[in-house]
């Protein structure tokens, strides 16, 4: 950050440059127009000393005249020898920053020295002089200026700082839980986000039935009354939901009261109105989740469904807050988070046209987010499970178990073969990527990733609670990604020869305690059956056993964008 000053000076000189070349050789033609005309071809030994009278006679309006059209003819000339040089130095390159493969970057180093040598060979088959290569010489240093310009406002002035800021409001948000686990040792929030996830599903659920009171301790009253209204009186029913992304996007702790946590929650579903008439629609929404301060989380049976924080029944509640299992009375907020507050952030309507569509990646270059205590919880992480070689245990991690999901995630998309990859992810992923492939299978478009190759794997950060671990990942990749049409097999988006290169941050999670790294790509990581029989739910059809909450072994819970990764 400290730097962006200077970065947005050199992007601003390299929006300019090419202004500046053009300034910069009239200037020179203009302070020596005489000794540059006196060069081979020039003017002045041309015509055998008889050019000065010859200028002059014209009067002082025709100089004027004569003078402008001789100052582009100069440019022209002057210039135009050099211009395959500069052009090899700045344009090549970027055309070929697109593909980093070996094959072009020596393509580039050949564009390179062929646009120079091309403008050589024109200076010597036109037998021209210095002054000719002087201009060609500050154009190519303007081109190489131009390039490290755009290199560095890649790589530092559009990735840095975004990339900063998200870590610093990272940073703000880890102090905050970490005051919170001082307080309460059970808080998870691994657990706390699948709470999140579970009431948002309910909430919708029964609004749609005008039963919304069923959750009476977990919303704030003036709220549940008002959706109550509004759903009675719109008529609108939402249905098909899927949640896209859920994330902590702000805590706030007040003194030793209350205590707060805004979630984001990106989602879409189907809206049906009065009439029948539906539309996907894709909505983002901050909730503000509240508790009191000295609440103690429930345990995880409790926390991963929205249930009754006494007995666990289903939630059932009357008006009053009672369970109609216990008929206990709870009281919002006091054992429980409840919903205090809803904000529509972003709405519109889903688009199926946009699955063929193909953007550049724009955080591939962006500097990957380590956790500012990254050291700190590798020895943490080493010392809880009595690992000796951290380095090492890593290196066999990224072996056995981040590259082999990777390709099997990969290979079950691709071949529309979603239900494969069951067993390796939880349920949420599970089923907002299969939202996604479903999409395709209307249409009757697949998504072709061919060629998969992995170059690098980076840990950037581990936590740990009392109930979850989690491990994130940045994962470096190419491979082929393009869209075809399943009956025409016509290529609609992407690119069948060109590899893409991307990033993206995976986290894996775990029950803490698990000790398996591992993660079986073909058996039931419980009792080892083939994985044939593995239902949607995620339970194994061999021994009734659900196995995608990682209580056997390490399951994917996150695949994140490397532009919108906060850390």
């Amino acid at each position: 950050m400290k730097h962006s000053s200077f970065y947005k000076l050199l992007d601003f000189l390299r929006k300019i440059a090419p202004f500046l070349l053009v300034a910069l050789i009239f200037v020179l033609i203009f302070f020596y127009a005489d000794e540059l005309i006196a060069r081979p071809g020039g003017g002045h030994s041309h015509r055998g000393g008889g050019g000065g009278g010859s200028r002059s006679s014209g009067g002082g309006g025709g100089s004027g005249g004569s003078g402008g059209g001789e100052l582009i003819f100069y440019f022209l000339r002057y210039a135009f020898p050099s211009f395959p040089a500069a052009f090899g130095i700045w344009l090549f390159p970027n055309w070929s920053d697109k593909i980093k493969n070996n094959a072009e970057k020596i393509g580039r180093s050949v564009g390179t020295v062929a646009g120079i040598g091309v403008s050589i060979a024109i200076y010597q088959f036109l037998d021209l002089g210095i002054a000719y290569y002087m201009a060609g010489i500050v154009l190519c240093v303007l081109a190489i200026g131009y390039r490290f310009a755009g290199e560095v406002q890649i790589d530092q002035l559009t990735s840095a700082n975004p990339s900063s800021e998200r870590q610093s409001n990272v940073n703000q948000i880890d102090n905050a839980i970490h005051s919170i686990v001082e307080r309460d040792e059970n808080f998870s929030k691994v657990l706390f986000l699948d709470y999140v996830r579970g009431l948002f599903h309910q909430f919708y659920f029964y609004g749609n039935e005008g039963k919304l009171s069923l959750l009476t301790p977990f919303i704030d009253n003036s709220l549940l009354l008002t959706r109550e209204k509004e759903w009675a009186e719109t008529g609108q029913k939402v249905s098909e939901l899927v949640i896209g992304n859920a994330y902590i996007s702000h805590v706030k702790i007040e003194s030793d009261r209350i205590q707060r946590i805004w979630v984001k929650v990106e989602s879409n579903y189907t809206l049906t109105n009065r009439r029948g008439a539906a539309s996907r629609m894709v909505i983002e929404e901050s909730w503000e989740m509240v508790r009191n301060a000295d609440v103690c989380s429930l345990p995880p049976e409790k926390m991963q469904v929205v249930s009754c924080p006494n007995c666990g029944a289903a939630a059932d509640f009357t008006t009053a807050g009672s369970c109609r299992n216990c008929n206990t009375t709870i009281k919002a907020g006091a054992s429980q988070w409840y919903l205090n507050e809803i904000r529509v952030l972003n709405q519109s309507q889903f688009q199926t046209q946009g699955l063929g569509m193909y953007e550049e990646e724009t955080g591939t270059n962006f500097p990957t987010i380590f956790h500012p205590n990254l050291g700190e919880q590798q020895r943490h992480f080493a010392a809880f499970h009595a690992i000796s070689d951290i380095n090492g245990y890593f290196q066999q991690f990224q072996k056995d178990l981040v590259l082999p999901v990777f390709l099997r995630i990969y290979e079950a998309w691709s071949n529309k073969k979603w239900q494969n990859a069951r067993h390796l992810l939880t349920d949420f992923l599970y089923e907002s990527q299969n939202f996604w492939m479903e999409m395709y299978q209307k249409q009757q478009l697949s998504n072709r990733l061919e060629k998969i190759q992995v170059s690098k794997i980076v840990p950037v950060k581990i936590e740990t609670d009392k109930y979850y671990e989690s491990i994130t990942f940045r994962i470096y990749a190419s491979c082929l990604d393009y869209t075809i049409h399943d009956k025409t097999q016509k290529i609609i988006g992407g690119n069948n020869s060109s590899p893409r290169h991307f990033t993206e941050y995976w986290t894996f999670i775990r029950r803490t305690g698990a000790e398996k790294t591992e993660s079986p790509l073909n058996n039931c990581p419980n009792c080892g059956a083939p994985v044939d029989k593995m239902g949607m739910s995620g339970v194994c059809g061999y021994c009734n056993t659900k196995v995608s909450s990682g209580e056997f072994s390490w399951v994917l819970a996150y695949m994140t964008q490397d532009e919108v990764y906060r850390g």
